[in-house]
């Protein structure tokens, strides 16, 4: 087979042109094409499942030779402590698991990812340690499908790992957890738990919980295993034990059999809790799950529905309003899309846009909100709290001296290696560790003198998710 897809591929380049001779578009044009016809062909022989994503060469392979190969049984999870290379140098995120336990009717999540599979509890410890020792990560994100499900097909639970993660983090504040989204039927159990991380003075008081919809009938459609109390009971328990504590929350409008009572009760829900985010989608028909066979409620007034929850959402401005005036913690990690401020944010998770200043990305600042949006505050810089270039707080005035140094450190430690990238992933598994060990906070120190005690920690140390 493998044979005579080579001699086509070959006799079609090799075909005359108008000329009478073969030209070279159609001699270069050779190997695209073998390439091509041999990896469409052979794709009814070659199958590679979800579960192998970590196969696809070898499946590549097998299909250009001709080769029959089938690769859908589950293999163990990937390691967690492979190298890696952060898209964003000051957020880690570290995965907890694949697949979920739950069958909604509308998802494709389980068809894709399979059944539950949870890393081990110390292997993810590990990687929250080794995350939180790089001086420039200032956030680190436990992600999953399900956070809350995590540990219940290995024997353990999330408010076990949560307690083993935030004991590696460093006691000074600057390295932040935030918990990824959990389903309500999951966490009912681990409430007081979850409420104790989400207090602790470096776990971010944010948590996103999808409710999908205020109506229990709908809910059961949906087959989400929860009602519309026990997601209240979720929603009452953690913001009357987290003060501060900002929910974020799913919507999908027009769920088939969505009556107009139905929907009445979700917009009472929303504005009920008045959710920090709630990400609205409209019903979609997913090929082969059971909702895609449920008959579907206008489109027209699902439209009318979705601008409804809009227009109330954009009503919300209290998270961000509360903030005005007041003095806070803020973890620096990104740039705004508007190309100019840096985005930071608060205990709460909520955005702060701040005046760039050289070397203050990546640090730990306190701001007063002088400003505030629908979506964001704006912040005036007051102090550093934590500059990954000198290793703990500094003069505001000494930011752009000390990530000069920090800088010319670096770059001399890349130029005295062959290949800068590979020595530090060789050498720390992690694309921010300096492969010879060094610290360029060292020789940045010399150029940013610490702050006094007026600019400490703010006594983090001791004390205690857009749309």
């Amino acid at each position: 087979m493998a044979a005579e897809r080579e001699n086509l591929c070959v006799s079609w380049a090799m075909r005359p042109s108008s000329a009478g001779i073969c030209d070279s578009q159609s001699m270069a044009s050779l190997h695209i094409l073998c390439v091509a016809m041999s990896l469409a062909l052979a794709s009814m022989f070659c199958l590679p499942g979800v579960g192998a994503i970590d196969r696809v060469v070898e499946a590549a392979e097998a299909a250009l030779k001709g080769e029959q190969l089938v690769l859908l049984g589950r293999r163990k999870l990937p390691d967690l402590d492979l190298p890696k290379v952060r898209r964003n140098a000051h957020v880690e995120i570290v995965p907890l698991s694949t697949g979920c336990l739950g069958a909604c009717t509308y998802c494709k999540t389980k068809h894709a990812r399979g059944h539950l599979g949870s890393y081990r509890p110390e292997a993810i410890v590990s990687r929250v340690a080794a995350a939180a020792a790089d001086p420039l990560v200032r956030e680190i994100w436990l992600s999953s499908e399900d956070t809350g499900a995590y540990g219940r097909d290995i024997g353990t639970n999330i408010a076990d790992l949560l307690k083993r993660c935030v004991a590696v983090l460093p006691q000074d504040g600057r390295t932040m957890l935030r918990l990824g989204m959990t389903n309500p039927p999951f966490i009912l159990e681990h409430l007081d738990q979850i409420a104790e991380v989400l207090n602790h003075p470096c776990v971010f008081s944010y948590l996103h919980l999808p409710v999908q919809s205020g109506s229990d009938p709908v809910l059961l459609k949906m087959n989400r295993e929860y009602t519309v109390e026990e997601f209240q009971r979720c929603a009452d328990t953690l913001l009357s034990k987290v003060p501060g504590l900002e929910l974020a929350t799913d919507i999908i409008v027009g769920f088939p059999g969505e009556t107009d009572a139905d929907w009445s009760g979700t917009m009472e829900l929303v504005g009920h809790y008045c959710f920090a985010h709630t990400h609205i989608s409209q019903f979609y028909p997913r090929p082969g799950t059971p909702a895609a066979r449920m008959k579907r409620v206008p489109t027209q007034l699902v439209k009318e529905r979705s601008r409804e929850l809009s227009r109330l959402v954009e009503t919300f401005t209290g998270p961000c309003a509360a903030l005005l005036g007041s003095r806070q913690r803020v973890w620096v990690t990104d740039t705004a899309a508007d190309g100019h401020h840096l985005v930071g944010h608060t205990k709460n998770y909520t955005q702060v846009l701040l005046e760039p200043v050289p070397g203050l990305m990546g640090c730990v600042v306190e701001a007063e909100i002088t400003a505030a949006s629908r979506w964001s505050v704006t912040g005036q810089l007051v102090q550093v709290v934590y500059s990954p270039a000198v290793g703990g707080p500094t003069h505001i005035s000494n930011l752009t001296a000390a990530a000069a140094v920090s800088l010319h450190a670096s770059s001399s430690h890349s130029e005295g290696s062959e290949d800068g990238l590979d020595e530090q992933m060789l050498d720390g598994g992690d694309s921010h560790h300096i492969g010879d060990g060094s610290n360029p906070s060292t020789a940045a120190a010399a150029a940013a003198a610490p702050a006094g005690d007026s600019e400490c920690c703010g006594g983090i140390c001791s004390s205690s998710g857009a749309v």
